[in-house]
This record gives structure tokens, sequence and C-alpha cells, in this order.
């Protein structure tokens, strides 16, 4: 669930925030400024359970702007073009949706205060959406004269 913070948010991330344990972290100071708990899947914990907890912060010495320009050449050598740190939060989002996901529970991981901003989030692929369409053939067999 990583993917559906904010930069920010993670870089001002705290071991005192995070409990493994529960498999949840909290994040304090958000852009909405409202306090969010966050649930992390077994990717995250995984992740986590990787990094030195030798300092307060968990990320610590990560700039931001850093991350972002890192991020950016990251991307670009996998061919991935236009993309950042943030669309990192549109593919989360998109992902969850496409996944069965609802759109009130993936704007509660994300944290925009609307709905309408969630759903500016959520990017069905074409192939997603090919295969709803599809599932119209299902509902109409046998309905329909040959």
């Amino acid at each position: 669930m990583i993917g559906c913070c904010r930069p920010g948010e993670l870089l001002s991330l705290t071991w005192d925030d995070v409990n493994l344990e529960r498999r949840v972290m909290f994040l304090p100071d958000t852009k909405n400024g409202e306090p969010k708990a966050v649930p992390l899947n077994s990717l995250a914990v995984e992740v986590l359970e990787c990094l030195p907890q030798t300092d307060d912060l968990v990320l610590p010495g990560v700039d931001g702007a850093r991350l972002s320009v890192e991020t950016k050449r990251l991307f670009k050598r996998l061919g991935i073009k236009d993309a950042s740190f943030h669309t990192l939060r549109h593919t989360a989002a998109s992902w969850l949706v496409m996944q069965g996901a609802d759109l009130y529970s993936v704007g509660q991981l994300l944290g925009p205060k609307t709905l309408k901003m969630t759903k500016r989030y959520a990017h069905l692929s074409p192939g997603y959406m090919q295969a709803t369409a599809g599932k119209l053939d299902t509902a109409f067999a046998g309905v329909l004269p040959e």
C-alpha cells in the first residue's frame, strides 16, 4: 500500500508510526490535513522488514526532490513514458479498482477528500473495459433471438 502514499507522507514516516505485526502504518500529517491509518499488504510488510531500523525515520536521508528525479529516470529506463512517483498512486488506485475494490475503499486508502478526486486516480485499462463490456455477452446469452 506504499504506492497509495504521497512522497511527503513516506519521507516523514517514522518507525513509531509503523506496526508490522498489525500490518498498518499511521500517517499523522497528510496533505488533506487528516491523519489516517494505512493497512499494509504483504509486499509492503516484506519491504519494510528489509529496511534497517537505525534511525527514527523509515527512509532517512532520502531527499524528496531527488526521489522524484530518480523515479522519473527509472521509469524512463523501463520504457514507461511520462511517469513520476505520483504515477504510482494512479497505478495503485487503478489496480485496486480492477481487482474489485470499490471507489470508497480506494479513496480511504489514498486519502483524497472527495469521491470525485478518487475517480481521477482510477484509470481502467482498455483490456479491463473490454472484459467488462464482454460480461454483457453472458448476460444476454439465451435472451436475444439468434
